[in-house]
């Protein structure tokens, strides 16, 4: 008896152990990712430096690059990704963003013929930036009013010299190569969307709506963690209800439906007033620009039929994806957020049900996340299919909240 319990003593310390080795070598993996801060102050100096020559504009470039309003803190984002600095604006939290660091990594507006630099006229540049725009959002915009929502300042007051002309293009022309500057200009007001702050040459400042701890897993937190800093169960279905509301307003509120096909908790974050918002937009798409990237995809089998999470199926006969998504945003995000799995390191959002709601919550979840979706041509019939699915779990999470929100009330919890 007592070298059992030797043996069990041991082989827990053990299992302890390996956890928290593992645990460590998880969390030195993410910090050797991050970027560095003196790149991060190199991109400013350059950006700057551009702005102070003339060659790009923006409404907070002066904020940024003169006086005491910008303050920088750190930056969020992998080395070699999109850029993220963290700062302070006007004592506000911000993140400025760009897609590629420097300005020069962009394309060019102007071309060079007999090595004279040639800009374009204002129609022409009228003509192409729209046509980017139409071809980026797969919208026809009849009465170009568009083009007037994607740049904080007003193109037509800078056509009055060249440099000022060259700037003012080559500005707005960078920030429409980056795909999520032009979703969240064109989604604007979307209360899903956070707020763009106003720009600087290549760059756009955005609010500041961190993941956290609802959406970061506990893991990354391990050197300040503790049990009374986790997020409750009550924040965390609040939080579940949000997303499902906000997979709602993606499938029914717009042109058509949007795809979220890089869905992982950290492309999420809640901002100072405590609203869900999406802060990666890099890879999510419209419908029909989905369907145009599927069936320009050779395949021979299911597993070539991909972009990023987005799945399609693959016509074997033909050789080509069918131009169709099988699977769903609320399929994602309960296998990826809701649940506990490697992608969130088991600190799913939906994790450790109270007794009441466990066994409800444990079946929905897994018919949601493992379901089997066959290729079927009827859309409507599998959109019906998963709001059936999301109508299921906000009733069942909604009602466990007003549950718990009475039982507070009657035993003043709540006053």
């Amino acid at each position: 008896m007592i070298m059992a319990k030797f043996i069990v003593r041991i082989t827990s310390w053990v299992c302890g152990c390996f956890l928290l080795l593992l645990m460590s070598s998880v969390l030195l993996f993410y910090r050797d990712l991050q970027c560095a801060t003196d790149t991060s102050v190199h991109i400013l100096n350059s950006l700057c430096l551009a702005y102070h020559q003339g060659r790009l504009l923006g409404d907070l470039c002066s904020q940024i690059c003169d006086g005491q309003n910008f303050t920088y803190n750190g930056c969020g984002n992998y080395a070699g990704g999109k850029v993220t600095l963290i700062g302070q604006l006007n004592n506000n939290a911000v993140v400025l963003k760009a897609k590629r660091p420097y300005f020069t990594d962009y394309d060019p507006v102007y071309f060079i013929d007999d090595a004279s630099v040639s800009i374009p006229r204002y129609s022409e540049f009228f003509q192409i930036t729209s046509e980017t725009i139409q071809y980026s959002m797969n919208i026809i915009d009849k009465n170009h009013t568009l083009i007037d929502r994607m740049w904080t300042l007003h193109l037509s007051d800078y056509l009055a010299n060249k440099t000022s002309q060259m700037a003012s293009m080559q500005s707005m022309w960078s920030l429409l190569q980056q795909d999520e500057y032009v979703f969240m200009k064109y989604l604007a007001g979307v209360k899903y969307v956070p707020s763009i702050l106003g720009t600087c040459g290549h760059m756009y400042a955005v609010e500041f709506a961190p993941p956290g701890r609802l959406f970061t897993p506990n893991v990354l937190h391990m050197s300040d963690f503790s049990v009374n800093q986790a997020p409750s169960w009550e924040e965390r279905l609040a939080t579940a209800l949000l997303l499902i509301e906000l997979l709602r307003v993606f499938d029914e509120h717009f042109h058509e439906p949007l795809h979220i096909c890089d869905l992982k908790g950290s492309n999420f974050g809640i901002n100072v007033d405590n609203m869900l918002k999406i802060i990666d937009w890099d890879m999510v798409v419209f419908n029909s620009k989905l369907n145009m990237i599927f069936a320009a995809t050779n395949c021979s089998h299911a597993s070539d039929c991909s972009f990023v999470d987005c799945y399609s199926y693959c016509d074997i006969s033909a050789g080509m994806c069918i131009p169709d998504r099988i699977n769903t945003n609320l399929q994602l995000v309960c296998k990826h957020i809701f649940m506990d799995s490697v992608s969130n390191l088991y600190s799913g959002l939906l994790r450790s049900p109270p007794e009441d709601i466990d066994d409800k919550l444990s079946i929905l979840l897994n018919q949601c996340a493992t379901s089997q979706l066959e290729y079927d041509s009827n859309f409507y019939k599998r959109n019906a299919h998963s709001k059936e699915l999301s109508d299921r779990f906000y009733n069942l999470l909604s009602q466990h909240l007003y549950k718990n929100y009475k039982a507070q009330l009657s035993d003043g919890t709540i006053l």
